[in-house]
């Protein structure tokens, strides 16, 4: 639920941006890049979060088997964070999500554990941060498509086809 509504309201700026007075065009777009990426927003945005969900999970049991944790001050500003994020989200966002202030918080910590390993891993490596992150540690990157095949993931398509991307907690 917690990367469903944010890569939602991520992709709503856009849309505002693109037509403020009808958001939803920009969500029934068809984008062709000559890739795997091609295809309509919506259907992007939920590869998309469902990527960066997977990316997230893997990087955090990485960095459990490493011995990271969050810090105390880490786990707070988490919980502030996880408060005001849900009370952002809509009645309908809350009711079609089933979300709530806990989920929330397990999948920042999730989110800021993975960020702390691939951060980690990217200030060791020699090529510097951004291109680091960018090149292997992000989604399609090496390292991390190298490092997902040493898991068993699997996803349930059946759910997700279900879930109508740009109306789940927004339009």
């Amino acid at each position: 639920s917690y990367y469903i509504i944010t890569m939602e309201e991520k992709v709503n700026e856009m849309a505002i941006m693109y037509d403020e007075e009808n958001p939803v065009s920009y969500w029934n777009l068809y984008m062709n890049d000559g890739n795997s990426e091609s295809g309509y927003i919506t259907d992007i945005a939920r590869r998309t979060a469902i990527n960066f969900c997977v990316r997230d999970n893997i990087y955090a049991l990485e960095a459990e088997k490493a011995g990271l944790v969050l810090t105390d001050e880490e786990m707070e500003d988490l919980r502030y964070d996880a408060e005001q994020f849900y009370v952002k989200v809509s009645v309908k966002g809350r009711e079609n999500t089933h979300i709530d202030v806990l989920s929330i918080e397990k999948a920042m910590r999730t989110e800021r554990l993975a960020y702390k390993y691939i951060m980690q891993l990217a200030n060791e490596d020699e090529e510097g941060v951004l291109q680091s992150v960018v090149l292997k540690y992000d989604v399609g990157g090496l390292y991390y498509e190298a490092l997902k095949n040493d898991y068993n993931i699997k996803i349930e398509n059946t759910i997700l086809n279900e879930v109508n991307f740009g109306f789940v907690s927004i339009n």
